[in-house]
């Protein structure tokens, strides 16, 4: 995550409306690799990376028609997305597919050719994965499964005293956030 200009040099020739960043997940030591867990940035690392670009984007290019924010995050995928501002309509980002709307146009594009454009079907981004948000991008109707830190050995605590309550053996070791 360095040399932040020559990133937005190429966002300058693309000028794309999505830009995702995703860093390495750390998956355990492997004979084809020598990186270790002290090569993977820490999830606020990737967001301070990406509003480096979102900044230093628009100190390079003021002239560009163009501006771009973070908009998304997925924490537990330590990966963040980075959207041109013009998919932030009334005050909430437009950052998902509306896919019946999309396979509409596509197929009238493929009868009539007419042309369409990712405004065309774009889509609000759910509260939950909007930049910033408390769930930081975990769906909070998804399970969230947590083996190892703090809050895990909380929830143990907290399924023991439980068990112990209600004489409960069912362990699902799952917890919502």
């Amino acid at each position: 995550m360095q040399d932040v200009s020559a990133y937005c040099k190429l966002l300058a020739i693309g000028l794309p409306l999505l830009i995702e960043i995703k860093a390495v997940t750390f998956c355990g030591d492997s004979k084809a690799s020598n990186l270790t867990i002290k090569n993977t940035p820490y999830h606020t690392e990737v967001c301070s990376f990406g509003e480096e670009i979102c900044s230093t984007f628009a100190k390079m290019y003021p002239e560009v028609d163009r501006t771009y924010k973070l908009a998304c995050e997925h924490e537990h995928s330590n990966c963040i997305l980075i959207a041109d501002t013009r998919l932030f309509v009334e005050g909430k980002w437009h950052t998902w597919i509306d896919y019946p709307k999309f396979h509409s146009l596509y197929k009238e594009w493929l009868e009539s050719k007419k042309e369409f454009t990712a405004f065309d079907y774009m889509a609000e981004t759910p509260p939950w994965a909007v930049y910033g948000a408390r769930e930081k991008g975990f769906d909070p109707v998804e399970t969230r499964v947590r083996k190892r830190g703090k809050q895990a050995r909380i929830n143990r605590a907290k399924r023991s005293e439980q068990k112990v309550e209600d004489g409960s053996t069912n362990d699902t070791r799952k917890e919502k956030i």
